[in-house]
């Protein structure tokens, strides 16, 4: 797998990033944590960079909390949709597996 280097800035940073997605995806990814932060000091002036980056990490592990729940739920409907819909002579392991997005996997790396 290629590897693509790219820099980006981040909470006033400059990061050179490593990963296995494109260039572009990698750095939509840093400006989405960059807009989060951003937002955290937008809202909360007083405070310092570092408990913004934090409140921004937090922020973006609850949008993927949220979003991990709400897939298990589709997932366990889709499920009970094939059951409800199968052949009683077909079983469900002749179904098409989902795709689990959110296996834990790290794509960006600090170079």
């Amino acid at each position: 797998m290629q590897k693509t280097r790219v820099t980006v800035h981040v909470a006033g940073q400059t990061l050179h990033l490593c990963g296995t997605e494109d260039e572009t995806y990698i750095k939509s990814v840093a400006a989405y944590v960059d807009e989060k932060i951003e937002k955290a000091q937008q809202t909360h002036p007083s405070l310092g960079t570092s408990t913004c980056i934090l409140l921004g990490a937090l922020n973006m592990a609850d949008e993927l909390f949220k979003l991990r729940q709400q897939y298990t739920e589709l997932d366990y409907r889709i499920e009970e949709l094939r059951r409800l819909s199968m052949p009683v002579s077909q079983t469900t392991r002749d179904a098409v597996p989902v795709k689990h997005p959110f296996e834990d996997r790290q794509t960006i790396t600090k170079t």
